[in-house]
C-alpha cells in the first residue's frame, strides 16, 4: 500500500492488463483500502428528498392562491369593460286601458232615516224618565216628565188676571150703559134749550170714552187669555214624548237635573242653555252619504244601484240606490255629495258605521291604467317617460285620473300603444338610449312562439 501511493501514476488494479499475463489478470493482490465501485450511499439521498417535497408543496399552494385571484380580476376586468360599452337595462311596460266596466268604492258614514234631538221647551226639574238608550219606542210614547213649579205659579197667576180683567170689562160695559143713558137725555134736554150745548156735549164725550173703556177692557182680556193658553201650552212640555218609531240612541238627562227652555242668563250673569234630553232615530231604512269624485259625477244618476260594503259584516250583503244628491259640486273638494238608501229591517246597521259604498261604472271610453311607479312628478306638471321604437327615452306630459294605489288613471296624454319606464331613475334621461326589459309573464302563461333563427334553404331546428 505504502508504494501504491508514492506512484501515484500508476493504474488502478485491475483496471490495465499485464503485457506478460495475457488473460487480463493483475500480478498485483487488490488492496483492502480501495473503494468499491457502485452508486452514492442512502444516506444523501434520504437527506434531499424532504427538502425536495417540501418546495413542491409550497409551489403548489402558490399557484392555488394566485391562479383563481388572476382568473376572477380578468372577470372584473372584462364586465367593466362590457358595461362601460353596453346600453343601461330599463325596466319598462307596456301602457294598458282600463275596463269600460269599473267599481268606484267610496268612503260612506251610516245615518238613520230620521234623527231628531229632544230639548225641553220648559224651565224645570226632570221628576222621572222611563226609557234607557237602545229602547224602541213608538211615536207618542213618554220618554219623561219634568216638575215645572215656576209655570205652574205664573199660570195660576195668569188665570187670576184674566178673571180681573174679566170683572174690569163688566164694570166697563156698565159704565158705557150710564153714559148711554145720560147723553140720551141731555140730547133732548138740548132739543128743549133747557141746557147748554156744552153740558150735552160733555155727556156726548163721556159716552164715546165709556165705549172706549169697553173695547180696551176686551183687549186686556184677550191678551190675558192667550197669555194663559201660553202658560198652559209650556205646561204641556212637562212631558217629553217619542217624535216617530225608532230607538233612544242617547239619553243625557238624570231625575231631579235642572232643565232651562233656550238661552239664557242667571242674576249672577251665568249664561246657561238647554241640553240635549234624548236622541232618537229611525233605523228601518238606512241613509248613506257619499262624495262622489267629480271625474264621476255624470254617471251618478236618480236610481243608480249600489253595494254596501261593511268589514265588519262579511256574511251580509247590502242592496241600495241613489236617491238624491246635492245638485252642486263642492268648490273645496269638487265632490258632489249622494245619498244612498238601503233597507234595514234587521236593524243591521246602525247610524254612526263606516261602510264603504260600491258603483258599478260604465264608461264609453275607458282611460289607461299606468304603474304608479312610473309618474315623474315635477312643479309644472306630471310626466312619464316613453320609450320610443329606436329605444330612445322621451318625456310625455300626462293628466292623472284616479289613483288606484299601485295603479293610476291617465286621462290625457297617451295614445294607448306606448312603451313607458316602469320605475325611472336619475339614469333615465331625454333622449338617452337604453335596453328595455320587459316584465316576465306570470306563472301557468303560455310560453309566447319563437322567431325562426334559420336561413332560408336551411332545414328548420329539430327536423329529421
Amino acid at each position: 500500500m505504502k508504494r501504491l501511493r508514492e506512484s501515484p501514476d500508476r493504474s488502478m488494479p485491475g483496471s490495465v492488463t499485464d503485457p506478460a499475463n495475457g488473460d487480463g489478470r493483475s500480478e498485483y493482490p487488490p488492496s483492502v483500502a480501495d473503494p468499491p465501485a457502485g452508486p452514492p450511499p442512502t444516506g444523501a439521498r434520504q437527506r434531499w428528498l424532504p427538502v425536495a417535497v417540501l418546495v413542491i408543496a409550497l409551489l403548489a399552494l402558490l399557484l392555488a392562491g394566485i391562479v383563481p385571484r388572476l382568473k376572477e380580476q380578468a372577470a372584473l376586468k372584462a364586465e367593466a369593460n362590457a358595461v362601460k360599452t353596453s346600453l343601461p337595462k330599463v325596466p319598462v311596460v307596456p301602457v294598458r286601458r282600463a275596463p269600460e266596466v269599473t267599481n268606484l268604492v267610496l268612503p260612506g258614514t251610516t245615518r238613520g232615516y230620521q234623527e231628531t234631538a229632544l230639548y225641553p221647551r220648559t224651565n224645570g226639574y226632570v221628576k222621572r224618565y222611563l226609557v234607557e238608550i237602545g229602547q224602541p219606542v213608538k211615536a207618542g210614547q213618554l220618554l219623561a216628565e219634568i216638575e215645572t213649579p215656576d209655570v205652574d205659579k205664573q199660570e195660576g197667576q195668569a188665570v187670576g188676571t184674566l178673571s180681573q180683567s174679566q170683572a174690569n170689562l163688566g164694570q166697563a160695559r156698565a159704565n158705557l150703559e150710564l153714559a148711554r143713558v145720560s147723553t140720551e137725555r141731555w140730547q133732548k134736554l138740548l132739543k128743549r134749550n133747557a141746557v147748554s150745548k156744552q153740558e150735552a156735549d160733555t155727556y156726548r164725550l163721556q159716552f164715546e170714552a165709556r165705549q172706549a173703556d169697553v173695547v180696551a177692557a176686551e183687549a186686556t182680556i184677550k191678551a190675558n187669555y192667550e197669555n194663559v193658553r201660553r202658560l198652559k201650552y209650556l205646561q204641556s212640555f212637562q212631558k217629553i214624548t217619542a217624535p216617530f218609531d225608532g230607538i233612544v240612541t242617547a239619553r243625557n238627562v238624570d231625575v231631579g237635573a235642572l232643565v232651562t227652555d233656550g238661552t239664557g242668563a242667571d242674576s249672577q250673569g251665568t249664561v246657561f242653555s238647554s241640553r240635549e234630553l234624548f236622541r232618537v232615530a229611525q233605523t228601518d231604512i238606512i241613509r248613506i252619504y257619499a262624495n262622489v269624485p267629480q271625474t264621476y259625477v255624470a254617471s251618478i244618476q236618480v236610481g243608480h244601484r249600489a253595494e254596501v260594503i261593511v268589514r265588519d259584516l262579511p256574511q251580509h250583503t247590502f242592496l241600495g240606490k241613489v236617491v238624491r244628491t246635492a245638485g252642486a259640486v263642492d268648490p273645496a273638494s269638487r265632490t258632489l255629495l249622494t245619498e244612498v238608501d238601503v233597507a234595514n229591517p234587521d236593524n243591521v246597521l246602525l247610524p254612526g258605521m263606516y261602510v264603504e259604498v260600491k258603483f258599478d261604472m260604465v264608461r264609453a271610453t275607458p282611460p289607461f291604467l299606468i304603474p304608479t311607479s312610473a309618474l315623474i312628478v315635477r312643479a309644472d306638471a306630471q310626466y312619464v317617460a316613453v320609450v320610443d321604437k329606436g329605444s330612445i327615452i322621451r318625456f310625455q306630459k300626462v293628466g292623472l285620473g284616479r289613483d288606484y294605489g299601485r295603479e293610476i288613471e291617465i286621462v290625457a296624454g297617451l295614445e294607448g300603444n306606448e312603451t313607458i319606464v316602469s320605475n325611472p331613475t336619475d339614469d333615465v334621461r331625454e333622449g338617452a338610449k337604453i335596453e328595455p326589459i320587459f316584465p316576465k309573464p306570470p306563472a301557468g302563461t303560455p310560453p309566447t312562439q319563437q322567431p325562426d333563427s334559420t336561413k332560408p334553404g336551411e332545414p328548420k331546428k329539430g327536423a329529421v
